[in-house]
Protein backbone atom coordinates (compact mmCIF):
# COMPACT_ATOMS: atom_id res chain seq x y z
CA UNK A 1 0.00 0.00 0.00
CA UNK A 2 2.76 2.66 1.01
CA UNK A 3 4.06 2.04 -2.80
CA UNK A 4 1.12 3.15 -4.35
CA UNK A 5 1.38 6.11 -2.05
CA UNK A 6 4.31 7.19 -3.01
CA UNK A 7 3.85 6.38 -6.62
CA UNK A 8 0.81 8.83 -6.80
CA UNK A 9 2.98 11.48 -5.02
CA UNK A 10 5.94 10.97 -7.48
CA UNK A 11 3.63 11.11 -10.45
CA UNK A 12 1.69 14.01 -9.39
CA UNK A 13 5.14 15.69 -8.56
CA UNK A 14 6.17 15.18 -12.05
CA UNK A 15 2.95 16.09 -13.74
CA UNK A 16 3.01 19.68 -11.78
CA UNK A 17 6.49 19.82 -12.86
CA UNK A 18 6.15 19.63 -16.37
CA UNK A 19 2.80 21.69 -16.53
CA UNK A 20 4.73 24.30 -14.36
CA UNK A 21 7.94 24.51 -16.96
CA UNK A 22 5.33 24.77 -19.59
CA UNK A 23 3.23 27.11 -18.20
CA UNK A 24 6.28 29.75 -17.18
CA UNK A 25 7.63 29.24 -20.55
CA UNK A 26 4.31 30.23 -22.62
CA UNK A 27 4.39 33.40 -19.88
CA UNK A 28 7.53 34.24 -20.67
CA UNK A 29 6.65 34.18 -24.39
CA UNK A 30 3.67 36.43 -24.08
CA UNK A 31 5.36 38.85 -21.67
CA UNK A 32 8.27 39.84 -24.28
CA UNK A 33 5.30 39.78 -26.78
CA UNK A 34 3.54 42.44 -24.63
CA UNK A 35 7.04 44.12 -23.91
CA UNK A 36 7.21 44.84 -27.33
CA UNK A 37 3.95 45.70 -28.31
CA UNK A 38 4.00 48.53 -25.39
CA UNK A 39 7.42 49.70 -27.17
CA UNK A 40 6.18 49.74 -30.15
CA UNK A 41 3.20 51.56 -29.38
CA UNK A 42 4.82 53.93 -27.30
CA UNK A 43 7.10 55.00 -29.98
CA UNK A 44 4.35 55.49 -32.68
CA UNK A 45 2.73 57.57 -30.20
CA UNK A 46 5.65 59.19 -29.54
CA UNK A 47 6.47 59.94 -33.43
CA UNK A 48 2.80 61.16 -33.80
CA UNK A 49 2.88 63.68 -30.71
CA UNK A 50 6.30 65.42 -32.11
CA UNK A 51 5.20 65.18 -35.72
CA UNK A 52 4.83 68.66 -37.36
CA UNK A 53 1.78 67.49 -38.88
CA UNK A 54 -1.22 69.13 -36.61
CA UNK A 55 -3.96 68.04 -38.29
CA UNK A 56 -6.23 67.12 -35.26
CA UNK A 57 -9.29 67.40 -36.81
CA UNK A 58 -9.39 63.52 -37.61
CA UNK A 59 -9.40 60.77 -35.19
CA UNK A 60 -7.18 58.27 -37.30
Amino acid sequence: MIWKVLLAIVALWVVISVAGALLGAVLEGVFWLVAIGALAGGGYLLVKALSKDRDTTSLH
